[in-house]
């Protein structure tokens, strides 16, 4: 384990974007980026900490900020060295 006793590790969400599930807006709305129409704007939750090791009820709160088309980067100590 990653974390100390009784602390959850919580990794990055990042989503496999295939033109299968891509979203498409519209024409004036969405880019062309690597073959695939997407967002101009990433639906991406970024969020800094120590580092990724919390407690269960913090690990619940932050699950409720997870969307099912929106990605979460976690940018702890480590990430930024």
């Amino acid at each position: 384990s990653k974390c100390e006793s009784g602390l959850t590790y919580l990794p990055n969400k990042i989503l496999n974007w295939s033109p299968s599930n891509a979203i498409v807006v519209s024409s004036k709305q969405s880019t062309k980026r690597q073959g695939v129409y997407s967002r101009k704007i990433p639906k991406i939750v970024h969020m800094t900490s120590k580092s990724r090791c919390f407690a269960s009820n913090f690990v619940e709160n932050i699950k409720t900020w997870e969307f099912p088309d929106h990605e979460l980067y976690i940018h702890d100590d480590e990430a930024v060295d």
